[in-house]
């Protein structure tokens, strides 16, 4: 909703914001560009006594590292008009965002749409907020704040001093999570197995990675339980795969409506 954006809107002396970029990702003024990056939540876990927990102090220095990157990016860029690189280098807007979500909660053994799993992705994305705020106001004493600061929300008696208008945001990742080979953005799995098309003739047989490995160790990963899945049967139907593994490999059209809204 317009309204909604607009309430968020850094700059609002430049003019209200109308739309996003093609993906939705970003709310973005005429000419502003996207400079997203998105941190493998997969690889932010660590064992600890046979178990898996959230490893906070690497998630700490991966965004910050990103946030001083992005802000990199914006400097180091070829815009191909003047307004673009104008309006990036005015604002300069950044997007640090997540993806692997599922398979983070998975590695835990947090079940997707639970109390639990909502509560823990707030107090996580607090954090990275939190981390990638301190990183900008660092980077503003260091290298001064953007240009539009004038004016911006953050121009008040006590504001904060700010690198960058925007820091965050939540977006599909669907080329990035392939190529990281991860559950894509905030979403949950698509399926165990699917049949993926790319070119004209190309098809490619992609099982879960993560439900490959926790098959192998445990035990019930066979070429006919493969099959089974290729054929279409949903893992709760099938027998040799334990119950905790069906809870947690739970698919995106297993999952109730109000469970994706929360």
């Amino acid at each position: 909703f317009l309204d909604r954006i607009n309430e968020g809107n850094p700059t609002p002396a430049l003019g209200e914001i109308e739309s996003t970029n093609p993906c939705g990702e970003v709310p973005l003024l005429p000419y502003e560009p996207c400079v997203l990056g998105s941190i493998n939540l997969l690889h932010m876990v660590k064992e600890k006594n046979g178990g898996w927990e959230v490893d906070f102090d690497k998630i700490k220095r991966v965004v910050r590292e990103v946030v001083h990157f992005l802000d990199n990016v914006i400097d180091v860029n070829q815009y191909p008009m003047a307004q673009i690189d104008q309006m990036a280098k005015g604002n300069r807007k950044i997007g640090l965002g997540v993806m692997g979500l599922a398979h983070f909660f998975i590695r835990l053994g947090i079940i997707y749409h639970s109390p639990k799993a909502v509560e823990i992705v707030k107090g996580l994305m607090s954090f990275i907020q939190h981390q990638a705020r301190e990183r900008s106001i660092e980077l503003a004493q260091e290298r001064g704040v953007f240009l539009n600061f004038k004016g911006s929300t953050y121009d008040r008696p006590g504001g904060t001093r700010m690198r960058n208008a925007t820091l965050t945001t939540i977006a599909p990742t669907g080329t990035l999570s392939l190529l990281a080979n991860c559950s894509s953005g905030i979403e949950p799995l698509f399926a165990i197995q699917y049949t993926r098309r790319a070119l004209e003739d190309m098809e490619i047989q992609i099982v879960d990675p993560l439900f490959v490995e926790l098959g192998e160790k445990e035990g019930f990963l066979t070429q006919e339980l493969i099959k089974s899945l290729t054929e279409g049967t949903t893992l709760q139907d099938l027998p040799s795969v334990p119950e905790k593994v069906k809870r947690l490999f739970v698919t995106t059209f297993e999952i109730p409506p109000d469970w994706h809204i929360k």
